[in-house]
């Protein structure tokens, strides 16, 4: 199963969950998660199992003044 982090592909040998995905990624808190263009909630980070070629999309804050 290929699931697309950040525009890097990643090979996974079975079905996986978002948070290990984002484990192998080595994301590094804090980020929010856009999966396939949509906002997911942090709440939904753990239940969510992705797909073949689903398209992730870690993007880290910020800090401005």
């Amino acid at each position: 199963m290929d699931i697309y982090i950040n525009q890097q592909l990643f090979s996974f040998d079975s079905e996986v969950c978002l948070v290990e995905a984002l484990e192998k990624f080595k994301a590094i808190p804090p980020f929010a998660i856009l999966l396939n263009d949509e906002f997911l909630p942090q709440s939904e980070h753990k239940s969510t199992l992705l797909k073949d070629n689903d398209k992730v999309d870690v993007v880290g804050a910020i800090q401005g003044g």
